[in-house]
């Protein structure tokens, strides 16, 4: 192969390479992506046969829920947000399911975590009395969270949602599933990226997050 012939394949051999290049990098300019996405962790927080609802600022209940904030983890999220509202320290016993909603009543993208909890009885809690049973004293006092928490019944419930003073009617289907028994998913389903993989090995061997340099962008191609 003379010298001419090589440098016409070596040249031909880069511009192909190059052109390449600039066709990926426009396929990937050109593929749409969401710009944000709102997170909201909602809680059920049940004891004994009554569940906590919170009383907002428009009147109607709710489930203690709310907005994620800056470095916030859902289950971060979740027990803030209840407390907030509720006035309840609670402990989150499982995830009941995660919504995702892409391009919801105006938001680009939006997830939902809806928990399971109880609430935390300790000798620094207050407690009421109600129908025989104790319960952890929700907030009585308004604030810019919420005006108050009480807990109810299921039939309760059922009486404020045909009262239309329910904020979603979603609410008694939610609570019929946790009454039927019906799945109730581990929390480490919701794990912050780079926790580690826990294979069920006799040796109980644990697998690294993969560390391979433009992994998350391989996968968005």
């Amino acid at each position: 192969m003379s010298t001419n012939e090589t440098t016409s394949t070596s040249t031909t051999d880069t511009t192909t390479t190059t052109s390449t290049t600039n066709i990926k990098k426009n396929e990937q300019q050109d593929k749409p992506f969401i710009p944000t996405c709102v997170f909201i962790s909602l809680v059920y927080v049940k004891y004994h046969n009554r569940y906590l609802l919170v009383q907002e600022v428009n009147t109607r209940y709710f489930i203690p829920a709310g907005k994620l904030e800056i470095g916030e983890s859902f289950a971060q999220g979740a027990l803030r947000e209840t407390l907030e509202e509720s006035g309840v320290k609670v402990e989150l016993k499982g995830i009941l399911r995660i919504d995702h909603s892409p391009g919801f009543r105006g938001y680009p993208s939006r997830m939902l975590a809806y928990f399971l909890a109880e609430p935390i009885i300790d000798q620094t809690i207050e407690m009421i009395e109600i129908d025989n049973l104790e319960y952890p004293k929700p907030k009585a006092s308004p604030d810019h969270h919420s005006l108050c928490a009480k807990w109810f019944t299921i039939d309760q419930i059922k009486q404020l949602s045909v009262e239309a003073n329910l904020r979603s009617d979603s609410i008694p289907n939610v609570i019929a599933y946790i009454e039927s028994n019906q799945p109730v998913y581990p929390l480490s389903m919701l794990a912050l990226e780079g926790s580690k993989w826990t294979i069920p090995n006799s040796d109980g061997t644990e697998s690294p997050p993969t560390k391979e340099k433009g992994f998350l962008r391989k996968l968005l191609r």
